[in-house]
């Protein structure tokens, strides 16, 4: 399949592309991977994107010598962050401070999100594809056993342990006893809820002349067990921003290894820009 990079190429290599070309960008991804065949129905990610236009000798960083003093005189810059599902990416000054450019799409800590998934399931329809299944025969049956009505259509609720008791968070179920996912948007997913899109959301921002940033763009493999003011702590920890990834994904996996946690959905990715 085709990264997002070369989607945006071929709808136009802008340097800073438009909106509509960004959302096209991540909608044609996500249409590429429901129609790959032989793929399994639950494969799915999340993405984010970092687009940044140098307008005219800002210097960008990923791990080479930095810039002598003849280049001063760079301008500022303007970039847009997209991002569709619950990766995240920080600016992050020399000084520790930062400005988050995402916010995570789940129902149970977004609001906006919340509102918008439950929209969408104000009038909810059937999986046709579900319900004539014994899948869904031997789910009404066991359902009926314990007095509940099972739901052929997408909800917000809670996943169940051993027990029966509510655990976790809310979550976004395609129908009972179906695919469930924390998150409320992302690529692929062909068994998730229909309210769950690729739709990115698309944030502007500005560099200020003068000023040393380094963007950091993670999954959550990172952001599971660190907060945005732990990452952007560690962000200056090391000279090379590439070894200051290594770093992040390094203590992560430690961190999660000591939780419990799976170690398969770690990435990282550190860019210095000087402006």
């Amino acid at each position: 399949m085709n990264s997002l990079y070369r989607k945006l190429c071929d709808t136009g290599c802008h340097i800073l592309p438009s909106n509509d070309t960004i959302v096209h960008a991540y909608e044609a991804l996500d249409k590429e991977l429901r129609d790959t065949p032989n793929i399994d129905a639950r494969t799915g990610t999340c993405a984010v994107t970092v687009l940044i236009e140098r307008l005219n000798d800002a210097n960008f960083i990923d791990g080479g010598s930095s810039s002598d003093d003849s280049d001063t005189e760079a301008s500022a810059m303007k970039g847009k962050a997209a991002w569709c599902g619950d990766c995240r990416a920080l600016i992050v000054n020399e000084n520790g401070s930062f400005t988050a450019l995402t916010k995570d799409h789940k129902v149970s800590d977004n609001e906006a999100e919340r509102d918008r998934v439950e929209k969408a399931l104000q009038n909810p329809q059937p999986r046709e594809d579900v319900i004539d299944t014994k899948f869904w025969k031997k789910t009404e049956e066991k359902m009926n056993e314990i007095g509940e009505i099972p739901r052929p259509h997408s909800f917000i609720g809670h996943r169940k342990n051993n027990l029966g008791a509510e655990v976790g968070k809310p979550v976004i179920f395609a129908h009972t006893n179906g695919l469930s996912l924390q998150i409320s948007r992302s690529i692929g997913d062909r068994l998730a809820a229909r309210s769950i899109i690729a739709t990115p959301e698309i944030r502007e921002f500005s560099l200020k002349k003068g000023q040393n940033y380094r963007i950091i763009l993670a999954s959550d493999g990172l952001f599971d067990v660190f907060t945005n003011e732990q990452v952007s702590k560690l962000a200056w920890k090391r000279r090379d921003p590439r070894k200051a990834a290594k770093m992040l994904a390094s203590r992560a996996k430690s961190r999660r290894v000591l939780k419990g946690l799976s170690t398969d959905d770690i990435t990282a990715v550190v860019l210095e820009i000087r402006v």
